[in-house]
């Protein structure tokens, strides 16, 4: 409940990706912000750890994170795959590159 998550699909010519954005809404007095009271910048972060993304039936063909440029590796698991996330300060993107499509 304290991490917000959307996402949403970049087409590129026949590139495509699938981005999900996380924001960790976790304030320093251990409690998170909510859209009426909250403040538009903070003094500290608390990370958040464990933060496990699950998937199946994407063309993956590079995952990574920005604006970190961090590169993750998916791990199979029956018939998913999931990635596991460095501890979350305040916010990142894990772009899911696709396989490349044949869009006209």
């Amino acid at each position: 409940m304290c991490i917000q998550a959307g996402f949403f699909r970049q087409h590129d010519g026949n590139n495509e990706r699938l981005v999900l954005h996380l924001f960790n809404e976790i304030t320093s007095n251990a409690q998170h912000s909510q859209m009426d009271t909250a403040v538009p910048h903070r003094e500290e972060t608390v990370p958040v750890s464990g933060i496990r993304v699950r998937f199946a039936d994407l063309p993956v063909t590079r995952i990574h994170l920005e604006p970190e440029g961090t590169e993750l590796r998916p791990i199979a698991s029956g018939l998913e795959q999931a990635v596991n996330l460095p501890p979350l300060p305040l916010h990142t993107m894990v772009v899911f590159e696709l396989e490349k499509t044949s869009r006209n």
